[in-house]
């Protein structure tokens, strides 16, 4: 059916902050791998918009090589690696290395 071809979302509310401290660890585990029918297994933090709007421009960094890496952490934390391999948690774009 046509709605085979969108993605699932799923909204969940963990009753202890263990548990979703435990998903968020393992959500390693399914880097590169899909579902039935080919698309990629997530699990993702539900940010902010302000949030989001950071994460996108630390993702345009790693884009553009300033930056080695992003995530955001189980606590909807923004992380970068830097190019020193030094990791810094950022609260705003203007903590992101520029080049």
């Amino acid at each position: 059916t046509k709605i085979d071809n969108f993605a699932r979302f799923m909204l969940v509310k963990f009753v202890s902050y263990q548990d979703r401290n435990r998903i968020f660890r393992a959500r390693a585990k399914l880097k590169g791998k899909k579902d039935e029918s080919g698309r990629p297994l997530l699990i993702i933090a539900d940010l902010t918009k302000e949030n989001h709007r950071i994460f996108s421009a630390a993702l345009a960094s790693k884009k553009n090589s300033l930056i080695k890496d992003a995530w955001v952490d189980g606590n909807c934390r923004i992380l970068i690696t830097l190019l020193d391999n030094n990791k810094k948690c950022i609260q705003s774009t203007d903590e992101l290395p520029t080049g």
